[in-house]
């Protein structure tokens, strides 16, 4: 049991690096963002294959909503906004070896069970705006933060 729990503890330090929120580097999960104009902005989070749809869309307002707040705007709008995902079948092997490990005997490979995996996306394009100047559905900036005060 005390092995079970220090394996899963190990597991879970290991994935809450690749799970977080954080600049996309390479071709991994993150969010990214590129200017379109002084008050324009397309911005998108990228998950990995342990970020829930959930997750990657908080992650996504989040990142608009910091962007709202370091460029000294109040709220944002969604000019275009969409959500993808990509799904993939996994088809691991087992590698087995022989009971006389010793022996020159090749080693046997069995088809294990296929799992799927998917990864979600967001994508958008924003517009700042200053108080009062705000659309009925924009967003307020500092509403969007308080939700991530921890981080």
């Amino acid at each position: 049991m005390k092995k079970l729990v220090i394996t899963l503890f190990i597991l879970s330090t290991l994935t809450s690096c690749t799970t977080g929120y954080h600049r996309k580097e390479g071709g991994g999960s993150g969010y990214s963002e590129m200017s379109l104009g002084n008050d324009m902005y397309k911005v998108t989070f990228q998950g990995s294959s342990v970020i829930d749809s959930d997750t990657v869309y908080n992650f996504f307002l989040r990142r608009c909503a910091e962007i709202t707040a370091e460029k000294g705007f109040d709220f944002f709008a969604f000019v275009d906004q969409s959500d993808s995902s990509k799904t993939r079948i996994e088809n691991p092997t087992i590698d087995t070896y022989p009971y006389n490990y010793r022996s020159n005997r090749r080693y046997y490979q069995y088809p294990a069970p296929s799992y799927t995996i998917t990864e979600y996306a967001r994508h958008g394009v924003i517009k700042l705006f200053k108080k009062g100047q705000q659309p009925p559905t924009a967003i307020e900036a500092k509403e969007v933060l308080k939700n991530f005060k921890d981080k």
